[in-house]
């Protein structure tokens, strides 16, 4: 046989190994802490001090704000969370207060799951729920933001 196709037949196999091993690391994580791999990662590096701060959750989107704000819910909705407010700052200023203000929404927003799972360790993270998320305008575009929990 030639050497040079069994170092790549056994490159392949152990490429599948691993592919093999992250696939069911995966799937246990996924069905015993309702978390996808890179999930955990960002977590474990967030309670090790080195995760983003609440201002570099934010990320600019090249959509007009409606279409993001529309964009959010769907996104959220893919991974099992439901809007349950939604709080049209702008609406709420100009008729409260008559100051008009850019277009910012605040949606929060629950996943009964996840939400179950925390408060059953720690039934004070009810301060927290729903997880809100904002869309708003801003100068150059429309910008989305989340707050990391644990610089609350």
């Amino acid at each position: 046989m030639n050497p040079q196709k069994e170092i790549t037949d056994e490159m392949l196999i152990a490429i599948r190994r691993v592919i093999r091993a992250v696939d069911l690391h995966s799937r246990k994580l996924n069905q015993g802490y309702a978390l996808t791999g890179p999930q955990a990662l960002i977590l474990k590096e967030i309670s090790a001090g080195n995760g983003p701060s609440a201002g570099e959750l934010a990320k600019k989107v090249s959509l007009r704000f409606a279409d993001a704000v529309d964009r959010v819910v769907e996104e959220l909705q893919k991974e099992g969370f439901g809007v349950i407010t939604q709080i049209d700052v702008r609406e709420t200023l100009k008729n409260k207060l008559d100051i008009d203000f850019r277009p910012y929404i605040i949606l929060g927003a629950c996943n009964p799951q996840y939400a179950h799972q925390a408060l059953t360790v720690d039934d004070r993270i009810g301060t927290l729920l729903p997880c809100n998320f904002v869309v708003q305008e801003v100068e150059d575009g429309t910008e989305v933001l989340a707050m990391n929990p644990h610089e609350t």
